[in-house]
């Protein structure tokens, strides 16, 4: 490194204040000589062993640059992130290392596209954090016009938008790509609920980036919130090439690949899944409802004689139909999604452990009782599943989908045309709506 870059970076940090959450004393240690090394004045760096004395040190003493273990005693980084990119919206003065041993896929995205500036690899050396410092602060320690109004611009956004906006319009002619410029305009259209203009500005900076992910993020919002699909899924599109899936947006890509027909995209959205360390209920929920909808899709297509449907097809499909009722966490519709299915896909085994999770689950559920009901059909001798329909009715338990087993099982164990008729009036008593279907079957 030049003389000038040294002495660049020395003023730069001549001024900056540190935070370091780290309770090993090697760790704290190793970083507090990076610090010293890089022209950092120890009187400039505080120490925390915790998130609670770290959040204590931040309310008070709003340090410029925070590095932080993401896993600590009382409680992950989170908290820590959020409260200093409020106190400190310029980051071209302020930044925000993780040290991590956490090198999965699903954790390098999330951090990749968030507002942290570097994630460091545990264990890091003294000359390996310091090179990751460098890669951060040299950009910052002499930066162009355009960033300099874009950073001006991002600090004023929460109290000024009118300056906001000034600075952001001067940004659009310092740059001949100003595509942070235009996300930034977006940003503030969505804040005043102005959803047209703000697709307007994310589309401007996408011509100029096309794979920029915060505003390909932002529009893929937009357009759900319109309910344009085919947009979203364009959107989705580009996103899944150009980045790995993002968590938190897997309910909302699955929704959209479901909505346009495109079921093939369920089995990447459920690889990410399962690269996600503590899923919430709502993205187990919504990619169990996915895996049932795909299983629908293979099943479906192969009883109705599609002939690109081969075994491994339906062999994916069972297992992964499967995985969904491990997956599912308090949605009983998606268990019947899925036992329906599986009754037409004729596997007792995997229908039976399906079912065994859902009576777990829901014990007291009908709609789930019903599908015992119409399981048991497709395995049991007729007189058995007669007399199971016939007790679930007798118990309290109607549906057409029963009424329609006594009405079959009756007319193949040949039981006496007034009895089959007592039934059939009981049946559309019941269901009136449905006499028309009840009458076909005793009439074929």
């Amino acid at each position: 490194m030049d003389a000038k870059a040294q002495a660049l970076i020395k003023a730069y940090l001549k001024t900056k204040s540190f935070l370091v959450v780290e309770p090993t004393v090697a760790g704290k240690t190793a970083i507090e000589k990076m610090l010293q090394k890089t022209a950092v004045a120890r009187k400039n760096v505080k120490f925390a062993k915790t998130l609670e004395s770290a959040l204590e040190i931040m309310k008070d003493q709003m340090p410029n640059y925070v590095f932080t273990l993401d896993k600590l005693e009382d409680g992950p980084y989170h908290d820590l992130l959020e409260l200093h990119l409020k106190q400190q919206p310029n980051r071209l003065d302020n930044g925000f290392f993780l040290l991590t041993d956490n090198d999965s896929t699903d954790n390098i995205t999330k951090l990749a596209q968030s507002e942290i500036d570097a994630m460091v690899i545990l264990p890091f050396t003294v000359t390996s954090l310091q090179s990751e410092f460098l890669k951060v602060i040299v950009p910052k320690s002499a930066p162009s016009e355009y960033k300099i109004l874009i950073e001006s611009a991002r600090e004023h956004m929460r109290y000024d938008v009118d300056k906001a906006m000034s600075f952001l319009n001067k940004a659009k002619k310092a740059d001949s790509k100003p595509f942070e410029a235009f996300y930034l305009e977006g940003l503030i259209h969505l804040g005043d609920k102005a959803l047209e203009l703000a697709r307007e500005s994310l589309e401007q900076s996408l011509k100029f980036n096309p794979s920029y992910y915060n505003s390909l993020k932002e529009l893929f919002n937009i357009y759900i919130s319109l309910k344009e699909k085919h947009r979203a899924y364009q959107v989705s599109k580009k996103l899944s090439e150009n980045y790995p899936v993002n968590p938190k947006m897997i309910p909302d890509l699955a929704w959209v690949s479901v909505a346009n027909a495109q079921y093939d995209d369920i089995l990447d959205y459920h690889q990410a899944f399962k690269n996600v360390e503590d899923p919430d209920s709502e993205m187990r929920n919504y990619i169990s409802a996915s895996l049932a909808i795909y299983g629908k899709k293979i099943i479906k297509d192969k009883t109705e004689g599609n002939e690109s449907v081969d075994q491994s097809l339906i062999d994916r499909a069972l297992r992964l139909m499967d995985e969904a009722s491990v997956v599912c966490d308090d949605k009983p519709l998606v268990f019947a999604s899925l036992i329906n299915t599986l009754i037409l896909s004729k596997n007792e085994t995997i229908t039976s452990k399906v079912l065994e999770r859902a009576k777990s689950k829901f014990p007291k559920n009908k709609t789930i009782k019903t599908l015992e009901i119409l399981a048991d059909d497709a395995s049991l001798p007729p007189s058995k599943s007669l007399k199971n329909a016939q007790d679930a009715v007798k118990s309290g338990l109607k549906s057409p989908e029963i009424y329609q087993i006594i009405l079959k099982r009756s007319l193949e164990l040949g039981l006496n045309e007034s009895t089959i008729k007592d039934y059939l009036n009981e049946a559309c008593q019941e269901f009136p709506q449905l006499s028309t279907e009840f009458e076909k079957i005793v009439n074929k």
